[in-house]
């Protein structure tokens, strides 16, 4: 784990904020003390505050706003704050500097997987698959 040597492990406290995680988050879950938004709805603000309270991790998503009041109600043991996005627009990095939050994302985890559905969908359309499929599927005779 990353932060285990930075951090003592007993206080570790990070916060999910929804529960569509792979394995490794699971594992998590057995190591630290892990609370989980696991409803299909966003986070209302009230619960958001309430839940992130004495955390010392956020992980979320691109749809979860970190503004400021966000991480002051975190507290200053919050330490780092991950998310599944590719970007960090939805984030006060401001904020983040003033209590040395530290800030992961993943800058070009889907450049080749747009570049490769782009080429396929110019092929594709290029090829007239779409018609073609359609055709054979509705009962295709010549």
């Amino acid at each position: 784990l990353i932060y285990k040597n930075s951090l003592k492990i007993h206080h570790f406290k990070p916060i999910k904020l929804n529960d569509n995680f792979p394995i490794s988050g699971i594992v998590l879950t057995r190591l630290f003390d892990v609370s989980v938004w696991n409803k299909c709805e966003l986070v209302p603000r009230e619960e958001w505050l309430k839940q992130i309270a004495g955390k010392s991790a956020l992980h979320c998503t691109i749809t979860d706003k970190i503004d400021n009041g966000v991480i002051i109600g975190a507290g200053s043991q919050l330490k780092c704050i991950t998310m599944f996005s590719v970007g960090y627009d939805h984030i006060d990095l401001d904020a983040c500097k003033k209590l040395w939050a530290r800030v992961g994302y993943a800058p070009d985890v889907v450049t080749n997987a747009t570049t490769e559905f782009t080429m396929a969908l110019l092929l594709a359309s290029g090829r007239r698959m779409f018609e073609a499929n359609r055709d054979v599927y509705s009962g295709w005779k010549s």
